[in-house]
């Protein structure tokens, strides 16, 4: 697969910024820009530390973010996102709390629905802020896929919003990139996409199509899309073994691989492939952290579903649509470690 679809202008019917746009773990980068996993402190190889003078300082905003994330604390993720902006206003070059910054407003986004009554407010208080410094941390480090793939998002999506087709082109664009430098990392933000457009859309077939590749791929074996078999990846994935990066468990989003299937389950549902959502649901389930998951009952809710009927309603107006099975923790859906504050 080379692209994550082609797109006309004008086609897109988009929920206010709705994306869950960090569903999938957050990938610093060195000095050099190759990518890494960060640790909780911002670890990236000597990337993250504060160079002014203050390493402490930037480890603690960093770690703070992410021990808010991993709470499912909004709170507390406003208050490290405050910290980590000190820190790149002494140090403007220091590209992960950059990102951090970013992603920490685009939380807030998607999921302020969890206080309806705020819901728009949060929005319209955060998305400037999350222009701002993903395109920054972008330049910073323009080959960082996963920076990439969320500022490519925001464009689309923002750009859907304000019927600006030149930012949906160059949101479709960063999502290309960042799918053709790494199909692994890049492939779950199109999922995500595809949630908010028409199921007849290009990209949401390709973007499922980006996903089988990815399960194929890590499995190490072919999986049909009609009736799909995910054994081999899940015995990759739960075989414990090491330098698997986004084929097993991330240590930023430990429940990476429950929510990441939980919302293909139901992008197969929105295309009507009923059969291949039960299947990814299952999968969910038989991934060896499951049990600990704190968003288990968003899935057992899924598996219970009539699916045929839930498919139903996408081939009605958008305001029919359902809303998606991690609703309203969505990036809480794969890094929450306990049940969200």
């Amino acid at each position: 697969m080379s692209s994550v679809g082609s797109r006309t202008a004008g086609r897109v019917v988009p929920f206010l910024l709705a994306a869950v746009v960090a569903g999938a773990a957050g990938c610093s980068s060195s000095s050099d820009g190759a990518p890494v996993t960060p640790t909780p402190n911002g670890g990236d190889g000597g990337g993250g530390g504060d160079s002014g003078g203050a390493p402490d300082t930037t480890a603690a905003a960093q770690s703070d973010f992410w021990n808010a994330m991993w709470a499912g604390d909004l709170s507390a993720g406003a208050t490290a996102s405050t910290e980590l902006k000190a820190v790149v206003a002494k140090t403007p070059a220091d590209f992960y709390s950059t990102l951090l910054v970013g992603m920490q407003s685009l939380w807030q986004i998607a999921e302020s629905e969890r206080n309806p009554q705020t819901a728009g407010m949060v929005a319209q208080t955060n998305a400037p802020v999350a222009a701002q410094y993903l395109q920054t941390a972008h330049q910073l480090n323009p080959s960082d896929v996963f920076t990439m793939s969320l500022l490519g998002q925001f464009l689309f999506e923002s750009g859907a919003q304000s019927n600006n087709s030149q930012q949906v082109t160059q949101g479709e664009a960063l999502m290309n990139q960042a799918y053709q430098a790494d199909n692994k990392l890049g492939m779950f933000v199109p999922v995500l996409v595809g949630m908010n457009l028409p199921n007849t859309d290009p990209f949401v077939q390709s973007a499922e199509a980006g996903a089988w590749n990815y399960y194929s791929t890590c499995g190490g074996k072919t999986i049909d899309g009609t009736n799909p078999d995910f054994s081999a990846f899940l015995a990759k994935a739960n075989s414990g073994q090491s330098g698997l990066g986004f084929c097993g468990p991330v240590a930023v989003a430990p429940h990476w691989l429950e929510g990441a299937l939980l919302w293909f389950g139901d992008s197969l549902v929105k295309v009507g492939n009923v059969n291949a959502a039960s299947a990814a649901y299952r999968a969910s389930a038989s991934v060896s952290t499951s049990s600990e998951w704190p968003h288990h009952d968003l899935l057992e809710a899924a598996l219970s579903r009539d699916l045929n009927a839930r498919a139903a309603l996408y081939q009605g107006p958008p305001s029919m649509w359902p809303t998606p099975s991690a609703a309203p923790y969505g990036c809480g859906g794969c890094h929450n470690k306990t049940a969200p504050m």
